[in-house]
């Protein structure tokens, strides 16, 4: 395979497509960072509104405000739920190809003239990059479903706690 005549940029392009790997990987990191902070603020909603809710609202009355108020609750811990699910959906994505493998660097390609080498190699970052993609846009399908039922945690937590304000208001 004669590939210096029939791309003579060859390692011009090698040095374009070296990188391009590790940068998919930092993309993937940031969404896994943005996952984990929507994750902590879902947390710390519910964990707030709880108690403040219970201790507005005395469940334990057998009345029916207080179980309508039960029943309340189950809506932004199911959501919450959900969130958590959603975000290991989102950590799980891991099957990103980040550099090619040495032990087929060294079994496939040592022996090769220098063109041949980084063809291959551009080769096979085109065929990782790729598969990256298709995870990298699924990883960002996920934190974006992640953002809005994050954003509808919010709200409905937020109507919540304010029905228990006036409640104890009007109480």
């Amino acid at each position: 395979m004669d590939n210096k005549k029939q791309y003579p940029s060859l390692d011009l392009a090698y040095e374009q497509v070296k990188g391009v790997l590790s940068e998919q990987e930092q993309t993937a990191r940031a969404l896994d960072t943005k996952v984990a902070t929507l994750v902590i603020v879902a947390t710390a909603i519910i964990g707030i509104a709880i108690p403040v809710v219970f201790s507005i609202i005395d469940i334990r009355m057998r009345t029916d405000l207080g179980i309508v108020f039960a029943v309340i609750t189950i809506v932004p811990i199911a959501i919450w739920v959900f969130l958590l699910n959603k975000a290991y959906n989102a950590y799980k994505l891991r099957a990103f190809i980040t550099m090619n493998k040495p032990e087929e660097i060294w079994s496939k390609l040592a022996d090769k003239q220098p063109e041949e080498f980084y063809y291959e190699i551009i080769a096979n970052t085109q065929q990782a990059f790729d598969s990256n993609c298709n995870h990298l846009e699924r990883k960002t399908e996920i934190v974006d479903s992640v953002l809005q039922w994050t954003r509808i945690e919010v709200f409905l937590t937020l109507g919540w706690l304010l029905a228990a304000f006036v409640t104890l208001a009007f109480s």
